[in-house]
């Protein structure tokens, strides 16, 4: 006796379903491995800044180094709003940049498409970020530094003590 017909298109429906819920599985798995593939492609040191005084100017210098076997366009650097509201202020970078805040989470310096630093594997590069804090305390907040388009990006936490400044008048 031939099969009904119903179970013949359930069976069919099932079968194709379950291809397709293979593709899908194999397709993100290969994404998940190209976004997760190469951890801190961009080795980051950050160089102290010394004894930081309120209204006075700050470097931190980042060292950025490529890890990867690839060339690294470096896109923006992120800066966390917690750390900017609390009194932090950002003068100036090198490379040029420009500010561009999102209203999420970040404010970014995006470096224009010509002024991008490019490493080629191995390559080290340092960036200065002048900054200016408008009172003494304690500041921590993520810089994040994004690559690739900025699809990638790797940070690092940014804690600052800053001291009052010994003659006040003299530091504004």
């Amino acid at each position: 006796m031939p099969e009904p017909l119903g179970r013949i298109v359930t069976r069919r429906l099932l079968m194709r379903t379950l291809i397709i819920i293979m593709i899908l599985a194999i397709s993100g798995g290969a994404v998940l491995a190209y976004l997760g593939g190469e951890a801190d492609a961009l080795a980051i040191q950050q160089r102290p800044p010394g004894t930081i005084l309120a209204h006075q100017p700050f470097e931190v210098v980042l060292d950025l180094e490529n890890t990867t076997n690839d060339d690294l366009e470096i896109v923006s650097v992120g800066i966390e709003n917690a750390l900017l509201n609390s009194g932090i202020r950002v003068n100036r970078m090198t490379p040029s940049y420009r500010t561009y805040d999102e209203g999420s989470r970040w404010t970014e310096l995006v470096f224009s498409r010509r002024g991008r630093p490019l490493l080629a594997p191995g390559e080290s590069t340092s960036l200065t970020i002048q900054m200016v804090a408008s009172k003494p305390g304690q500041y921590q907040g993520d810089i994040t530094i994004w690559y690739e388009n900025q699809l990638r990006s790797d940070a690092f936490a940014l804690n600052l003590s800053v001291s009052p400044h010994p003659m006040p008048w003299l530091g504004r």
